[in-house]
């Protein structure tokens, strides 16, 4: 439980530590934009009022093939212009910049044309940046300012990839300041009179508000109705001509510009294919979007980290419950769901970082998938290990029952040698019964080691003579030291500790087992009990072939024979010391070994006089 824990507290660390990263990098912030131009085209042009209101009168390639060369004689403009102002536009916007004099008949005849106009926004825009000088505005004539309900400026703001998606409502230069060409239009087409009020967080014209907040100098998204031509367009050329009636422009807002080839106001936006779009257009659309209140606004930074954070943690809790069985489903729901939750936010207005989305739930997706992997791999690993446990098990019983058949193998071997007198021969068979018996006691402790080992079983402790059961242990082995002339030297203090007597004396025979087994004819082994404040401390001492340092970490390890003895006949099973460290570690003590090859071994086994011991299982002990 405190590995999951731990495994959910690290991920979620993790997790806000990347997010940032990977939903807002440059290149994820370019998907985001792109994104936003692809569901912005695929949307049906929404409702608009504004668009039917609003008129633009075009300079356009006919109109300068019929009657001059840019830039166009502004008594041209003027007649056209007096020829509409008798139908009464609300608002003439001239995105044509006029702060140059031309000849004064011109200039005059322009002048007395917008005159005959309720409200006139004229352009203006900063000069071109000179090294060392600050750029300064291009205002109109004093003479078209006259008459001017306002002065707006025409810049835009494109993107990195030069699309123009947003504009600042104001521009500030030489300490003027002037609000955007389309802002004033619909100031103009409200009939505002006072200049708008300003809050942080957005603009109020009269009873409107423009969500437009201070921080990021009044940036306003631009709603695209659609592409090139969404707008009514009338011809300078056919105003003049009388093709186009002066009824086309009773209350319009009526926007002039240039839209002939070649005059460079064009702009690429969402909706541009091989062409930019006219800033007339542009204008309509920035007109459009402040009169139907139809505004595009992101998400806030706290809004979209939450979103990621949302989706990171969907994948992680798909991956987590019932082991991932839902996590494809997820993944591939998430690329689909996202964009059309990202479409339906948009046409309600708000802009959702498709890509930043889309980059945390495939991102997050794969980390599922990889941890999937990783535990099924786990289970996997855990098969395999209870495959090989219960092949342990297996071998464990046969290791263990061949140890007093091989008893009861060499007694009755004794028995049938002729010169052995009778009274040992009764010895001998008494010795047989004995071991027989010890068999079936055999069988029943390792069933009972292996239940301890699952916890099924609680040892048996209780006050034992330790010197006395290890008497008895030696006793037990007596029978095949003697068939290798090993002597057996015991030094065993007396004392009392809590234990399992039983399955600790089928540890202590272990231990001398293997010391018969592998130490050389007619040597001698030692057995020591010392105690101690803490408890007693026994060693079983050989001198026998010993073991290799780089083994010796090793040979608790279940199945793990040492190279030495792989292809060994008497070689055991690789059970028994894991059996004896099993049971040790069950009674809260510890086993080790220092051991010099061809000098023998020493193994010490540490045991407390009372075990205060935390249960564990064989498995988180032997690994």
């Amino acid at each position: 439980m405190r590995r999951k824990l731990l495994i959910i507290v690290v991920g979620g660390l993790l997790a806000l530590i990347l997010l940032p990263t990977l939903g807002w990098n440059g290149l994820v912030e370019q998907g985001n934009v792109s994104a936003f131009d692809m569901l912005l085209r695929l949307s049906p042009a929404r409702p608009s009022s504004a668009r039917e209101n609003v008129v633009l009168l075009a300079i356009d390639d006919e109109t300068v093939s019929r009657y001059g060369p840019l830039p166009l004689n502004r008594a041209v403009v003027a007649e056209a212009l007096m020829r509409i102002a008798s139908a009464e536009p609300k608002v003439l916007v001239v995105d044509v910049l006029l702060s140059e004099k031309t000849r004064e008949a011109g200039d005059g005849r322009l002048a007395s044309a917008f005159s005959r106009f309720p409200r006139v926004v004229l352009a203006t825009a900063l000069e071109a940046p000179q090294e060392g000088k600050q750029s300064r505005w291009l205002t109109p004539l004093p003479e078209f300012q006259h008459h001017a309900f306002a002065l707006g400026h025409v810049h835009l703001e494109p993107d990195r990839d030069g699309l123009a998606r947003t504009l600042l409502l104001t521009k500030v230069s030489a300490d003027d300041r002037y609000w955007a060409l389309g802002f004033e239009a619909f100031r103009a087409a409200l009939g505002a009179q006072e200049p708008p009020t300003e809050y942080a967080n957005d603009l109020r014209v009269g009873t409107r508000r423009v969500p437009a907040a201070d921080s990021n100098g009044r940036l306003l998204w631009i709603h695209y109705s659609g592409p090139e031509g969404i707008f009514r367009r009338v011809s300078l050329a056919s105003v003049l001509d009388g093709r186009a009636p002066a009824s086309t422009f009773a209350g319009k807002v009526v926007i002039l510009g240039v839209t002939a080839q070649g005059a460079g106001d064009r702009i690429y936006t969402p909706f541009s294919t091989g062409l930019g779009m006219s800033g007339i257009e542009i204008h309509a659309n920035i007109v459009s979007t402040l009169l139907d209140g139809a505004y595009l606004s992101p998400l806030t930074a706290s809004s979209e980290f939450l979103l990621l954070l949302a989706i990171t943690a969907l994948v992680a809790a798909a991956a987590w419950w019932r082991q991932g069985r839902l996590l494809a489903s997820v993944a591939v729901a998430g690329v689909v769901v996202i964009p059309v939750f990202s479409y339906w936010m948009l046409r309600a207005g708000v802009i959702v970082p498709v890509a930043s989305a889309l980059v945390i739930q495939v991102t997050a997706s794969l980390a599922g998938f990889l941890a999937h992997a990783r535990f099924i791999r786990s289970r996997l690993g855990k098969a395999i290990e209870g495959r090989q446990d219960y092949a342990f098990r297996l071998q464990a019983v046969a290791h263990e029952i061949k140890t007093p058949l091989t008893a009861i193998h060499a007694s009755s071997q004794l028995m049938t040698e002729p010169d052995v007198p009778e009274n040992k021969k009764d010895e001998i068979a008494h010795r047989i019964h004995k071991e027989a018996g010890r068999l079936s006691g055999v069988v029943t402790t390792f069933l009972d080691v292996e239940r301890i080992s699952a916890g099924v079983l609680k040892l048996q402790k209780r006050q034992v003579e330790l010197s006395a059961l290890v008497a008895d242990a030696v006793e037990r082995a007596g029978l095949l030291a003697l068939k290798k002339s090993i002597g057996i030297e015991q030094d065993l203090e007396p004392g009392v500790i809590a234990a399992d007597a039983e399955l600790l004396q089928f540890a202590v025979y272990n231990l001398l087992v293997n010391a018969i087994k592998y130490s050389p004819d007619g040597s001698s082994i030692r057995i020591t009990v010392r105690f101690a404040a803490q408890g007693a401390c026994l060693v079983v001492a050989d001198q026998g072939c010993g073991i290799e340092p780089a083994e010796q970490r090793r040979i608790f390890e279940r199945f793990y024979r040492t190279k030495k003895h792989r292809d060994d006949a008497k070689g055991g099973s690789g059970v028994g010391l894991a059996l004896v460290k099993e049971i040790v570690t069950q009674h809260g003590g510890t086993i080790e070994v220092e051991s010099k090859p061809e000098k023998g071994s020493t193994f010490s086994v540490f045991l407390p006089r009372e075990a205060t011991y935390e249960y564990q299982t064989a498995g988180s002990v032997s690994r």
